[in-house]
């Protein structure tokens, strides 16, 4: 098979996976040894885990795109540097043990900035919602379409393909929000699913784009019909929420999963719960990565003192209710049907 061109490798990978092989001159037909070698070597640099993990990632990709083939991934000489990797060299938590930042402070700038374009009412609803359920961006753009149900004054929802499952076709088990109460103080500012209601409202006369995933959209300018955002463009919209509600410009749009979490433990949610909601596979990954509360390590005690008392948190009240809901077809989904 011969090497591909510059243009077939632009379009078939990710600009990482270009920017990975022009600067290490790593071939993409190097034999498995060859790539074990230099991943070693990155390793001995001081490449962090994460680095490796994203390096193999990066070839896997490009190899699978180019010439179809997976087989890299589970290669013994590739295992063997990851795992060595993963005991020598860990990788960090992002912000260390610092203070995550205030999900009060999106709630106080839309309560003084009430949303009045298409614009600024799918910021308010991307905001609320990866706040009040600890989800990635690259989760809000994985939400599917026929899972995404209001009704009454509940959201059901599921994710397809989530980033810990690493398959495409998997759903989430159902959960859901509860709206908050129409005479609710915070309803009209704070409500992540009265939020995500307005932003389809302003939107119901726009043609959608056949996607099965994505329940927040752009409007293309080639066709006039909405397709949905990726984890990118999702993870800029929180940023630009963040820093003009004052969040330090540290902290990018995938941090609300961090805050939203530590902020519901803050505020009494019940530990377990945000677990769940959260997908954390082990308390043990979610206080070394993303638990910032200032009851700080998830323990049994903290655990049964969060539960003795109810949360006062809008974000915390909405995201309050748990468990696994059958689908209703009779219900409102995101593309209004």
């Amino acid at each position: 098979m011969d090497a591909p061109h510059g243009g077939q490798l632009q379009r078939a990978v990710a600009p990482m996976v270009r920017s990975l092989y022009h600067k290490s001159a790593v071939s993409l037909y190097a034999p498995v040894r060859v790539l074990a070698d230099w991943l070693s070597i990155e390793a001995e640099l001081g490449r962090k885990a994460g680095q490796i993990n994203s390096f193999t990632s990066a070839i896997v990709t490009a190899q699978e795109v180019v010439t179809g083939q997976r087989e890299l991934a589970l290669a013994p000489a590739i295992v063997a540097v990851k795992t060595a990797a993963r005991r020598d060299n860990p990788s960090l938590p992002r912000h260390g043990d610092e203070d995550m930042w205030d999900p009060n402070l999106v709630l106080d700038y839309w309560r003084a900035h009430p949303p009045s374009t298409v614009a600024t009412k799918r910021a308010r609803a991307v905001s609320l919602v990866m706040l009040a359920i600890y989800c990635r961006p690259s989760d809000l753009a994985r939400f599917s379409v026929a899972h995404t149900i209001i009704e009454g004054d509940t959201l059901r929802y599921r994710i397809r393909g989530p980033k810990e499952r690493r398959n495409a076709g998997y759903l989430t088990p159902v959960q859901r929000l509860e709206m908050l109460p129409a005479d609710s103080a915070e309803a009209e500012f704070a409500c992540p699913v009265r939020a995500l209601l307005s932003y389809w409202d302003s939107i119901s006369d726009l043609e959608r784009a056949d996607d099965p995933r994505g329940v927040i959209y752009s409007l293309s300018r080639k066709d006039g019909k909405i397709s949905p955002l990726g984890a990118e463009r999702l993870s800029k919209v929180m940023s630009e929420v963040m820093h003009a509600a004052g969040v330090s410009t540290v902290f990018t749009g995938g941090s609300a999963r961090s805050a939203g979490a530590s902020h519901a433990l803050d505020e009494g949610a019940d530990v377990n719960h945000v677990l769940r909601r959260g997908r954390w596979s082990s308390r043990w990954v979610f206080n070394k990565f993303y638990n910032r509360a200032r009851i700080n390590m998830v323990d049994a005690r903290s655990a049964a003192a969060a539960t003795r008392r109810r949360p006062q948190s809008a974000l915390v009240r909405a995201a309050d209710a748990s468990g696994t809901i059958r689908h209703d077809a009779s219900s409102r989904t995101s593309n209004g049907e």
